[in-house]
């Protein structure tokens, strides 16, 4: 049996990934960082609350109100430079195959994020860990795909 072995920041990726899919859609909004009441939106909002671990809400809360969000999640993920904007700022073309539904290319963008999925979003995060790319586009196929299951295909089970 080989083992496989993960990096302390394939790991977080991935708890990241699982906590995201798990949220319900109004807790999450790639269009910003924190909601309202400055707790964690998108990625970038949920990487930061993550890093901060034990602490409690509201303390996070008055931390995150001040923070460099995208600076500190990078770090916290391991994520730089172009794959840190294309992974918490996408963009139309990061998202979208077809041309901008809008003649502003920035608001087509910005529709395009509000329309990003916790089940894509984690998608995502897990194509990250998994190839060190951000690829909204195939991972969305990925979030799209239904899992497998051994459970549906009962002429495999003797």
């Amino acid at each position: 049996m080989q083992h496989v072995h993960f990096t302390d920041q394939q790991i977080r990726i991935l708890a990241l990934a699982a906590l995201i899919e798990v949220l319900p859609e109004d807790r999450f909004n790639m269009e910003c960082w924190l909601d309202d009441n400055f707790g964690p939106s998108c990625i970038a909002g949920w990487a930061c609350w993550e890093s901060l671990g034990q602490m409690d809400s509201e303390a996070k809360r008055q931390h995150l109100r001040h923070a460099q969000i995208p600076e500190i999640a990078g770090r916290y993920l391991g994520v730089y430079g172009t794959r840190l904007c294309k992974l918490f700022t996408p963009q139309w073309q990061d998202l979208e195959d077809e041309e901008p539904i809008f003649s502003s290319y920035s608001r087509s963008s910005l529709w395009a994020r509000t329309h990003v999925t916790t089940k894509w979003a984690a998608a995502t995060l897990r194509r990250l860990a998994l190839t060190g790319e951000v690829d909204w586009k195939a991972a969305r196929c990925d979030a799209e795909r239904p899992p497998i299951s051994l459970l549906h295909l009962p002429e495999l089970i003797p």
